[in-house]
């Protein structure tokens, strides 16, 4: 009875407290993903600009290089490139069930464009990959060519190639000049220390318009190396002086102390060796009165433009020559006496040897008649050159040189034929100072004279020009041997 009792009682307070409910199942844990990022990325200067990191190109530093993930932009991890271009960057995070919804992006430096994609899609690419990124440099501008700047070399025996030619690359030449349409080229030149003559590698190209020439003259050390730069071009209007003899297509110009006409590929240059009148004057009057142009009388005013026709007016007095065949080599110091000679230089004081020597650039040839390079002393008495075209020719005459002093050194690697030496102070040079360390009428940047050429009065020129002129007639005409 009791049992029962307490039974009812129970039930009684339960029903009382109302239903108990069930309680929820334990919920699962939330699934986190942690992966721990590692990626590599290379940054290259693509100098070509084909995506393609070359042996030749190099590493770009220092560039960022950012990785982030996908749904979350502001969720990234950087880091810059090394000297090898090369940037490593760590994290850690939820980047996705394999790790790879992830972007990589370069930050590019001013200037740059790139040559690959500046960002790249991580999925699907394995952890090992490294990623490339090309940036293409800004283009350089060409700034203008100091002489100073070509480095000092050495005469080779040979022609250099292009690509080692002592000024700036095909890039650099074209801004200067424009489209080139000829291959540059180079050469080698080495002739003995007479007056304005020096040995020098010559790198040349040429468009339609426009010619640049770059002559490194070599001497013995780098303190009294001269490098001569020459650009020519092409003046139209009131800048140019038509050429008689040449055609109307012929011009001359002034350009600094150096005269050029140009008809077609034909250049000729008459160079005024200074500004001093004694010099430079007698250079350029001596070969325009051979030609029959100027008054002897007049001089060559400067800076006026002047008319210096390579065409007699007589048609007889200029002959066109072909290539000089073997058969037809003239002795040059020949075609005048030593009488002739001493009436116009004065006194010879050493034997004369002529020498010749056939254009490889340009279509010319050219007969000297100097002293014997061996003597302790350089004259060079004259020169005549020949072009391929009729009216082509010039004459040049003139007395200069140098005596070398008894401390004189030949220079080994250039031959017995090059000699060199220094004032005794080593500042100032001597006014007998050699050609071949000094060019003749260039300044030094501080004003002073590199080297002091001579001012002797040359006499009798009118008749000396005309006597060689009738010695020269026929040399086109008759292939026998010539030994005048």
């Amino acid at each position: 009875m009791n049992r029962f009792l307490f039974s009812v009682l129970i039930f009684s307070l339960l029903s009382a407290c109302g239903a108990i409910p069930t309680p929820p199942p334990t919920p699962s844990p939330q699934i986190i993903s942690e992966c721990f990022l590692y990626r590599q990325a290379q940054v290259w200067s693509d100098a070509d600009g084909d995506g393609v990191f070359d042996p030749e190109e190099t590493p770009l530093s220092p560039v960022s290089v950012t990785i982030e993930a996908v749904d979350r932009p502001g969720y990234s991890f950087s880091a810059q490139t090394g000297r090898d271009g090369i940037a490593s960057i760590n994290g850690v995070g939820d980047f996705g069930a394999f790790c790879d919804e992830l972007v990589a992006k370069v930050s590019v430096p001013a200037g740059y464009a790139p040559t690959t994609p500046s960002v790249v899609n991580l999925k699907g690419k394995p952890p090992e990959e490294i990623l490339l990124f090309g940036l293409m440099p800004p283009p350089s501008t060409p700034a203008a060519l100091d002489p100073r700047d070509i480095p000092l070399l050495y005469p080779p025996m040979d022609p250099l190639p292009f690509e080692e030619c002592p000024f700036a690359a095909n890039s650099r030449l074209k801004a200067m000049i424009g489209a080139l349409e000829q291959k540059p080229v180079t050469m080698v030149t080495f002739q003995p220390p007479y007056y304005e003559q020096r040995a020098s590698v010559r790198c040349e190209a040429r468009s339609a318009d426009n010619a640049i020439y770059i002559d490194v003259w070599f001497v013995p050390d780098s303190e009294s190396a001269r490098r001569d730069y020459d650009e020519v071009k092409r003046l139209i209007g009131g800048d140019a002086v038509p050429v008689k003899g040449l055609g109307g297509e012929a011009l001359w110009w002034q350009y600094g102390l150096r005269l050029e006409a140009v008809s077609g590929d034909t250049r000729l240059t008459i160079s005024l060796a200074s500004p001093i009148p004694d010099s430079a004057h007698q250079t350029a009057l001596l070969a325009a009165q051979a030609m029959q142009a100027v008054n002897p009388d007049g001089g060559l005013p400067q800076p006026e433009k002047i008319i210096l026709p390579i065409g007699a007016s007589d048609p007889e007095t200029v002959h066109l020559r072909n290539f000089a065949a073997e058969s037809e080599i003239f002795e040059t110091c020949n075609l005048l006496s030593k009488e002739e000679y001493e009436a116009v230089l004065g006194p010879l004081e050493y034997p004369l040897v002529s020498s010749s020597s056939i254009g490889e650039l340009e279509p010319f040839e050219r007969y000297n008649c100097t002293t014997d390079p061996l003597e302790p002393g350089g004259w060079m008495y004259y020169s005549i050159v020949f072009g391929t075209t009729p009216g082509d020719m010039i004459l040049n005459y003139k007395r200069g040189g140098q005596t070398y002093p008894a401390n004189a050194t030949r220079m080994d690697n250039l031959g017995d034929e090059a000699w060199y030496w220094y004032s005794e102070d080593g500042s100032e040079p001597e006014p007998e100072r050699s050609a071949r360390q000094y060019h003749a009428g260039h300044q030094r940047p501080d004003g002073g004279w590199l080297r002091k050429p001579r001012s002797t009065p040359l006499a009798g020129a009118a008749d000396f020009g005309t006597a060689l002129r009738a010695r020269i007639k026929g040399l086109s005409s008759s292939p026998e041997k010539r030994n005048l």
